[in-house]
């Protein structure tokens, strides 16, 4: 009986200790102090009916309620626990690619795209028209090109190949 019994005991220390060692290896749960719906949330002068906390002179909202408020989507990539909001950009590099950092490189749909906002050399302006979707480089004669380009995150972003060819001939 009392062999049994000791077999008993060791059994639950040595699942306790896996136990413990199991639950230390993941995310952990922790009880904080904070100040819960103290804060009136305003969205572009649209107040947001929402749970919020005040936690080290931070306030914490859900994201999807002020993100549809703003009328962005949100979308969330559970393989990298990454959570987009509005336009969903690829932001690397194409490995194969020798694009200078300073022309603010980024791959979209596995095209490596550069940003225009340099001006230069014959170039004295750059618009985009959402119409067409071009980008409408004004050139100091006055005539324009227009060059196909993807208007996102406040930039005109156009393929690296058509830049090097179109673009930076005229910033020479």
């Amino acid at each position: 009986m009392k062999k049994e019994i000791k077999g008993f005991v060791c059994g639950v220390v040595v699942a306790t200790i896996i136990g413990a060692g199991m639950a230390s290896a993941a995310g952990t749960w922790e009880s904080i102090d904070v100040l819960k719906n103290d804060i009136n949330i305003v969205v572009n002068g649209q107040p947001v009916e929402v749970d919020n906390f005040l936690y080290n002179d931070t306030t914490y909202v859900p994201l999807r309620a002020v993100s549809s408020t703003l009328g962005e989507n949100v979308d969330y990539d559970e393989t990298t626990n990454t959570a987009y909001i509005g336009e969903r950009v690829d932001n690397t590099i194409e490995p194969n690619k020798d694009i200078p950092k300073d022309l603010l490189p980024i791959t979209i749909d596995g095209v490596p795209m550069v940003a225009t906002g340099r001006i230069g050399g014959r170039i004295i302006d750059i618009e985009y028209d959402d119409k067409t979707g071009e980008g409408v480089y004004i050139l100091d004669d006055g005539t324009e090109k227009r060059i196909k380009c993807i208007f996102t995150m406040d930039r005109i972003y156009i393929p690296y190949d058509t830049y090097v060819d179109e673009i930076e001939p005229l910033l020479k």
